[in-house]
């Protein structure tokens, strides 16, 4: 994995935020920090777009502070952040969540196959309940019986 790759990632878990969160607010394709390939210049770019406050010798080379902000905004950021952090924790933990469902549905095979399994069973039901539905209807066996006898007509 690139070093900038590294470092975003990094900047994401010191901001607090998921991947989830991320991917949809930065524009980013998701996975691209978890893919063994480099990174495009665009996606530093829509990085560097949304968060204009980091440092992008930091970005770059790993070197100074994650972000440029004076001290005294650094004062008067921490509290709004504080009222806004406590608003937006329940967001986060469902953000959360989703990432590790994902990630469960994703890599896991036992959960995977689980899944599926899941779901077959929830498409058989429902297909069966369609089915006790149609023969309950008065109509079936009319259109069947004259199906069939429409079938046994042309093989003869």
């Amino acid at each position: 994995m690139s070093s900038i790759k590294d470092r975003i990632t990094e900047f994401i878990r010191y901001k607090g935020i998921t991947k989830y969160k991320f991917y949809k607010e930065t524009g980013m394709t998701r996975g691209v920090l978890e893919s063994k390939s480099g990174i495009t210049e665009d996606n530093i770019t829509k990085f560097i777009a949304y968060y204009p406050n980091v440092n992008l010798d930091w970005l770059i080379k790993g070197i100074g502070e994650k972000e440029t902000i004076e001290k005294n905004e650094k004062i008067d950021k921490n509290k709004s952040n504080t009222a806004h952090n406590l608003s937006t924790d329940v967001q986060n933990d469902e953000d959360i969540l989703k990432d590790n469902l994902l990630n469960l549905l994703v890599n896991d095979e036992e959960i995977k196959n689980a899944f599926k399994h899941f779901i077959g069973k929830e498409i058989n039901l429902f297909a069966s309940k369609k089915i006790m539905n149609l023969v309950k209807d008065k109509d079936f066996f009319r259109v069947i019986t004259n199906y069939l006898n429409e079938l046994e007509g042309k093989q003869n």
